[in-house]
């Protein structure tokens, strides 16, 4: 598994070496090369937070934002007072050494915020700011500060869950969201057993249980839990066509958690839509 990784330096700090003191290989391309199937990309989670900091910024391309970043808080504060009428849209106000306004424009009856840094302008949509802020209240701590989703080029893709990277012929996505002890990480956000494996890059070891290897040598889908049933009900499709049985209880599971979501809220729908990783921009289908 070491060879998936090999030659990928993404910055000085964030080299091959980094990688494998930092990471774990988990999901797909365990499950493959434990099938010998063909390995297509890589899922790379990272053993901290520290570390999962440290790569937003170094890969990040400057394109993240925390709750408590200037931009944020300073967005935070003038749609307080805009809400509060204190101010009016056009209005210019500073907060610690960053100018922001709304734009006397409109695009499609909502404001745009305007934040001026040392690059120029930045524009944050009303719409999108909402999204950033019901992310912020549910589970996120870094999103994109000037869009739903940012194509760095052709081979970068900047996502609220994921940065994808390609690399040598393969797909590398790591992973924003989740992070942390890797069979602690699988049990809580990882949908079907039999993708509950990990690998360590550090000691060489697979990292998983015994439930999850019958799965995987029966080829049977067991669902057990997950943060997206929705896409998770995809992926029962997705699995069955690879080969795997399943019986309906496990359709009947996941349609149970399904009936817990919000689908309502275009945010959670989205959020549910898109699921585990952001395989493709979904700008065009969520421009409400």
């Amino acid at each position: 598994m070491q060879l998936l990784i090999k030659d990928l330096n993404i910055s000085d700090t964030i080299n091959n070496q980094w990688i494998m003191d930092n990471c774990y290989i988990a999901g797909g391309a365990c499950v493959s090369n434990a099938t010998r199937q063909p390995i297509h990309d890589v899922d790379i989670y990272f053993k901290t937070k520290d570390a999962r900091d440290l790569f937003i910024e170094q890969a990040g391309d400057d394109k993240y934002i925390t709750k408590t970043s200037n931009e944020w808080q300073a967005l935070l504060m003038y749609d307080s007072l805009l809400t509060g009428k204190v101010i009016e849209v056009g209005d210019d106000k500073c907060f610690d050494e960053l100018k922001i306004k709304i734009s006397s424009d409109k695009r499609k009856d909502n404001v745009i915020y305007l934040i001026e840094d040392y690059a120029g302008w930045i524009e944050i949509p009303e719409p999108l700011f909402q999204k950033q802020r019901w992310m912020f209240d549910n589970g996120y701590d870094y999103v994109l500060l000037e869009r739903n989703h940012f194509e760095v080029n052709d081979k970068d893709f900047l996502g609220n869950k994921s940065i994808t990277l390609k690399r040598n012929d393969m797909v590398y996505q790591f992973i924003l969201r989740f992070y942390g002890d890797a069979q602690e990480m699988m049990d809580k956000t990882f949908d079907f057993q039999h993708c509950k494996i990990a690998y360590d890059l550090a000691t060489r070891e697979y990292i998983t249980t015994q439930e999850t290897w019958e799965a995987l040598s029966k080829r049977e889908l067991h669902y057990v839990n997950s943060f997206y049933p929705v896409s998770s009900l995809k992926r029962l499709y997705k699995y069955g066509g690879r080969g795997f049985s399943w019986n309906n209880d496990e359709f009947v599971k996941i349609i149970r958690d399904i009936h817990k979501v919000d689908t309502d809220n275009k945010f959670v729908m989205e959020d549910q839509l898109i699921g585990y990783y952001e395989d493709f921009d979904y700008n065009d289908v969520f421009c409400d």
